[in-house]
């Protein structure tokens, strides 16, 4: 259960970071950051709905019995998607 949970951690961090959700902003970099909760939006794209999002977030963590993590940022520092989920997950001790 622990692999599937760093895993599915992983996955989520991986997918939800992908979502470039700012467009009309200047792009930002944004180095690897150290996510501290559920949600971490430092792109404030969020606004007031980040509770709807943590809520549906306790949901796929009853039903599906693993954590995802959103993280929203305008840009990934000049890695790939991929490699800044990583880099995120390693500096929040995700991958421990």
């Amino acid at each position: 259960m622990r692999t599937a949970s760093r895993l599915g951690a992983a996955a989520g961090l991986l997918l939800t970071s992908l979502l470039i959700l700012a467009p009309l902003r200047p792009a930002v970099a944004t180095p690897p950051v150290d996510v501290d909760g559920p949600v971490t939006d430092p792109a404030g794209v969020l606004g007031g709905r980040a509770e709807e999002v943590r809520d549906a977030l306790d949901v796929h963590l009853e039903e599906a019995g693993y954590q995802l993590f959103v993280v929203l940022v305008p840009s990934f520092d000049g890695l790939d998607g991929s490699a800044w989920a990583d880099e995120s997950a390693r500096v929040s001790r995700l991958d421990d």
